[in-house]
């Protein structure tokens, strides 16, 4: 085995040495943990969007979910990519058109805690779309943007607006739509609905977009095309958030209300889930199981809540209980989850 692993890793250091990753755009197409279970995190997952640009100077520049770009260091040794401090990847798969990377994590963790990721280059990337249905398009040179094909701003748009409007009015929005050439200009521009904003706002914020234009950007294809996005903005000046929220691919009003986990509730949901692991190390599973329902009832996401319940449970002979949280972990794509429903219960 050690022999054979000596000859991957050759393999793939000479196949690094012939191509470089300098050569496209890595678009992210996929995401989940080594095992093949769905990541499930609120910053972090399948959906979520990740381009890496290799630049020639041996830096990279990253754009993220939330639109900002940001430039990092890299380095390539073996089938080892390392960027920044803190980030490291084994290459699992590189050509001309396909990259993989799975997570080094600086310490030991279980295969459903470490995450890979698929990328295409950019020149691949609008065939893949097309060959798995994954474009809506509205007519032969108009799209319209969804998680994969979206104008993306070069830069902040919601520091733009807020460093460009001096008035913002509690729990007011905007619903609209503009559309964006390939060559990243702003051809329509439409406010739909608005709540609380002012005309002298609404146009004030309609000059500020199409001052914008010029500045965006659409994935690469073929051919020319537009690109049409619905968008809401919040303005808000709550204790819980205060300033602007910029949404794209959508034409509902904005959440206002408990739209997300708290850092209160994050620290309070982690407390509940580290009593109740240390009361279930120490065979209190009744109390275990108290504290990973409080738990859950803040976070019906924390996966290691539901093991772990199911584990008092199934101690505590309460197959059923243990059963229900092992679909839910089935439900929500963790491999080991369904493993152990399928072992352990009936249909």
């Amino acid at each position: 085995m050690r022999y054979l692993f000596f000859l991957i890793s050759f393999f793939i250091s000479f196949i690094l040495q012939g191509q470089s990753l300098t050569s496209a755009t890595w678009i992210k197409i996929k995401a989940e943990r080594k095992d093949g279970s769905k990541i499930i995190d609120r910053l972090n997952s399948d959906s979520s969007k990740l381009e890496y640009h290799f630049l020639q100077n041996d830096t990279v520049l990253i754009s993220d979910m939330m639109g900002s770009k940001q430039k990092y260091a890299y380095r390539i040794e073996k089938n080892k990519l390392s960027i920044g401090k803190y980030q490291n990847f084994a290459i699992e798969t590189f050509t001309d058109s396909s990259l993989i990377l799975l997570e080094l994590p600086g310490m030991e963790l279980n295969d459903d805690k470490v995450n890979r990721f698929y990328f295409i280059s950019n020149d691949k990337y609008f065939n893949f779309l097309s060959s798995n249905g994954l474009i809506n398009s509205i007519n032969d040179s108009l799209i319209l943007s969804n998680r994969y094909v979206s104008a993306q701003f070069e830069g902040n748009f919601d520091k733009y607006l807020l460093a460009n409007i001096s008035n913002i009015f509690d729990r007011t929005y905007l619903i609209g739509s503009f559309v964006v050439s390939s060559s990243g200009n702003i051809t329509e521009f439409v406010i739909i609905e608005s709540k609380g904003v002012s005309d002298k706002y609404i146009d004030k914020f309609t000059t500020l977009f199409l001052n914008t234009s010029g500045k965006w950007t659409l994935p690469i294809w073929n051919k020319p095309y537009y690109c049409k996005t619905y968008f809401n903005i919040r303005f808000n000046t709550d204790k819980n958030f205060s300033g602007i929220s910029f949404h794209i691919n959508t034409n509902k009003p904005p959440c206002f209300d408990k739209c997300a986990l708290s850092m209160s509730d994050i620290k309070l949901s982690t407390e509940y889930f580290n009593s109740g692991t240390q009361l279930l190390l120490k065979g209190n599973y009744e109390k275990a199981i108290i504290k990973f329902s409080d738990c859950l009832k803040i976070d019906s996401l924390y996966v290691d809540a539901y093991y772990n319940r199911a584990t008092a449970n199934y101690k505590l002979a309460n197959q059923n209980a243990a059963c229900l949280d092992w679909k839910t972990l089935r439900q929500l794509g963790q491999k080991e989850g369904e493993k152990l429903y399928s072992e352990n219960c009936k249909e």
